[in-house]
């Protein structure tokens, strides 16, 4: 009786406890967007990208209140688990931003080099550009809570890293199927790119580097190279044009649905794939709580 109860006792642990927690953020996500919505109907009425920023700051704070009730609350887990208190944060959120910023550099290059894309002019609203900026940026760090920071350690827990790479890649993905020209090809591309994000996370075990990462990307995607991030077009630094194959340019929905950024995004996930198993911060499908080991790298790399 008492091998069956500890038997109970160590399933619900890993199945119901993680499973429960995960229906508890989808369930809080979902209610909170109602009176975020309306809050944010209430503050601004006819100024969009205010409204815009306001939302997102809302949607963000929501996340961050979720995370950390049931990271000190329910999980009992440290804050550590995530890289906070790491006095390397600023530095690996630096590294993610040049990372991200160099992903789409060398992506826009290649086009430039097959003439696909070009600058016709310059010149810019400096309020404008500020706003897209934050928009991003809050966005990014948004996502990144709620994907990483919360989804992906509840379904590492079930299914391991390998596991909870590919059902909160295409969770990614599949929460920008209403964005503008969003098409199966882009989900797919999507995908990958969503993959990258959670191997950053796993490298590091910080929210940091993917944050620096994603915003890094949008940023210089959308405000730098004028180019449509997830099918919206923002303002931006130069008014530019992409030709060029859907295929290998994403066409309306920007880059991110391309070939070209899959095979990046597939190139940049072999590399940190091989990074994280050498710092050995890859979980398997076996139930195994690494919390332990990975608080306790966390605290050397302080």
């Amino acid at each position: 009786m008492e091998s069956f109860s500890f038997k109970s006792q160590r399933w619900f642990r890993r199945i119901v406890s993680p499973t429960a927690r995960l229906m508890l953020v989808v369930c809080a996500v979902l209610l909170a967007r109602i009176p975020v919505l309306s809050l944010r109907g209430r503050l601004i009425a006819d100024a969009e990208p205010i409204a815009s920023i306001v939302e997102k700051l809302l949607f963000l704070a929501v996340a961050i209140a979720i995370w950390w009730t049931i990271s000190v609350f329910v999980e009992r887990r440290p804050l550590t688990e995530t890289g906070f208190g790491k006095k390397r944060r600023l530095l690996e959120f630096g590294v993610g931003v040049v990372l991200g910023t160099g992903l789409i550099s060398s992506l826009v290059g290649v086009y430039a080099i097959a003439g696909w894309y070009r600058v016709s002019s310059s010149g810019f609203d400096r309020s404008a550009i500020a706003s897209a900026v934050l928009v991003l940026s809050v966005t990014a760090l948004f996502e990144e809570f709620l994907f990483r920071a919360l989804l992906f350690r509840f379904v590492e827990q079930l299914a391991g890293s390998w596991g909870a790479i590919t059902l909160i890649a295409f969770l990614f993905a599949g929460a920008h199927l209403q964005n503008p020209s969003s098409t199966w090809t882009s989900t797919l591309a999507l995908a990958f790119a969503g993959a990258v994000f959670c191997l950053a996370f796993i490298a590091t075990r910080s929210i940091w580097l993917v944050t620096g990462l994603h915003i890094g990307w949008n940023v210089s995607e959308a405000v730098v190279f004028g180019l449509p991030v997830s099918g919206v077009q923002l303002p931006s630094l130069v008014v530019s044009h992409l030709t060029g194959p859907d295929l290998w340019t994403g066409g309306s929905f920007g880059p991110e649905a391309s070939a070209a950024c899959a095979i990046i995004s597939l190139a940049t996930g072999l590399c940190l794939v091989i990074f994280a198993t050498k710092r050995n911060t890859v979980i398997n499908a076996d139930g195994q709580d690494a919390t332990f080991k990975i608080t306790e790298q966390n605290n050397v790399t302080a």
